[in-house]
């Protein structure tokens, strides 16, 4: 194997908490972007009066939808081009794409923003992580992803409660322009503080078919579930919903086939012999479908149904945040000598508890206790249970496979986000009364069921240990 400068792989100890800090910022600036965008759509209504809710809800999905395509490109080109190159580059796009959705003078514009940020967050992405991974000690590593996972979440989560005050005060456009600050962090240190990692020449790309029917699978399944609800003419059983749902599955078996036989696929299937990636990554989207589709119809319950302005509501979903963080550091530093399971059920059991209390408390009457005690009850289950599947996922892959291990956790997230706030969306646009937030919150409790159902999957130490010996004689080829 052929490796161009070859440079120090890990930064001195007292650089890590540099190290640190920098993945952290990146971490936030995808985690508010994936949902920063749910309280803006009535102020982009009010200045382009003429945006449909499909168009509304592209320029929400475009972002999640382009990210988890070449997410997993980008991290093979980490490991060619260097990550810390990675890294700076994909800030530089996400900076573009912030100035260039800030100034839009129409919703094309903002898609365009929204498109080349997402090229941005996936070229950090998976590079960032893996600059993290080698930065720390092994003694250190878990509580470093803990903080990692945590950030990710919280950040998520933090997206309504931002744009809610940003956006009441300063318009849509502040959307975009409150990444600038954390851009320009990453900007100034970034290229003093980490270290390039060797570059490995021979690495190949992925195959770019597999790039293609990711991008394509994900847009029909979107378009389906958007569209079956928000235009004339589709419906959950009209011919065109079955018809794209029908095509999305076809890609999808394309695309698996296309791994398979492909020398040099966009997906090494062979990874997911660890059970550990495969059951976690699975957790991943199955946890983060069921939030988001309960995170964005529990914001726009109080704007459509109770008539709340921007502002209160986006402050009224702070508690989901707050204990969210709160309890997602505390779990994640205890996970880490007790294991994650005890975690993961628990926050899926609240996360079920949780929507149970919103279905009957959360009706069309305005109040600001359920709120709180029903945003403080999901957020402290999805911190339980998020970051737990996150770690486990990234403790699942081999060491010298992290930057692609870490681009199939950032992908599960970024697909989760898509189709879960596509169905929110489907459900609240012109439904009545509660009936958005309820169908919003079956899908949270089918999503709680799965992730418990997952965790009894998962594999024991002694499995996993055989799992990644399997997997070595592969990666020592790629």
């Amino acid at each position: 194997m052929q490796i161009d400068d070859p440079v120090e792989t890990a930064p001195r100890s007292n650089q890590a908490g540099w190290v640190l800090a920098i993945v952290i910022a990146t971490t936030a600036l995808t985690g508010l972007s994936m949902s920063i965008m749910v309280v803006t759509f009535p102020a982009i209504k009010a200045d382009f009066p003429d945006a449909t809710t499909a168009q509304l809800s592209w320029i929400n999905n475009l972002f999640t939808i382009v990210s988890a395509a070449v997410l997993i490109p980008a991290g093979v080109l980490a490991d060619r081009a260097g990550r810390k190159r990675m890294v700076m580059i994909g800030t530089v796009l996400f900076t573009i794409g912030s100035v260039v959705g800030g100034l839009a003078p129409e919703p094309g514009w903002i898609m365009v923003g929204r498109t080349v940020q997402a090229l941005g967050a996936a070229a950090y992405g998976p590079a960032g992580t893996a600059l993290l991974i080698s930065a720390f000690a092994a003694d250190r590593l878990p509580s470093a992803i803990g903080i990692w996972a945590v950030v990710s979440g919280v950040s998520s989560a933090a997206g309504p409660s931002i744009g809610g005050v940003i956006v009441d005060h300063g318009g849509w456009q502040w959307a975009f322009w409150i990444n600038l600050p954390i851009c320009l962090f990453v900007l100034a240190f970034g290229p003093f503080m980490l270290r390039e990692t060797a570059r490995d020449r021979t690495r190949k790309l992925p195959d770019p078919l597999g790039v293609a029917l990711v991008m394509a699978t994900t847009s029909v399944i979107t378009l389906a579930i958007v569209q079956s609800k928000t235009s004339p003419g589709w419906n959950w059983l009209g011919w065109k919903t079955l018809a794209c749902f029908g095509i999305g599955a076809a890609l999808l078996a394309w695309f698996i086939s296309a791994c398979h036989r492909s020398a040099n696929p966009l997906l090494r299937l062979e990874m997911f012999r660890s059970p550990q990636l495969r059951y976690g990554s699975l957790g991943v989207l199955f946890t983060g479908v069921g939030f988001y589709a309960v995170n964005w119809a529990f914001v726009q319950h109080t704007v459509n149904v109770w008539h709340w302005d921007i502002a209160r509501a986006g402050l009224a979903t702070c508690p989901v945040a707050l204990t969210s963080g709160i309890s997602a550091v505390m779990s994640s530093r205890a996970g880490n000598r007790f294991g994650q399971r005890p975690f993961m059920i628990t926050g899926a059991l609240g996360v079920i508890a949780g929507c149970v209390y919103l279905w009957f408390a959360m009706g069309d009457t305005p109040s600001l206790a359920v709120v709180l005690f029903g945003g403080s009850l999901l957020g402290i289950a999805s911190g339980l249970v998020m970051p737990a599947f996150i770690s486990t996922t990234l403790f699942g892959v081999p060491a010298n496979q992290h930057s692609v291990g870490s681009s199939i956790n950032f992908m599960a997230q970024r697909t989760s986000a898509t189709l879960g706030s596509a169905l929110a969306i489907t459900f609240v646009a012109g439904s009545v009364g509660s009936q958005g937030l309820h169908d919003a919150i079956i899908v949270g409790v089918v999503g709680a069921i799965g992730a418990i159902v997952l965790t009894f999957m998962l594999d024991r130490p002694q499995q996993r240990a055989r799992a990644n010996a399997r997997l070595e004689p592969s990666a020592a080829s790629a």
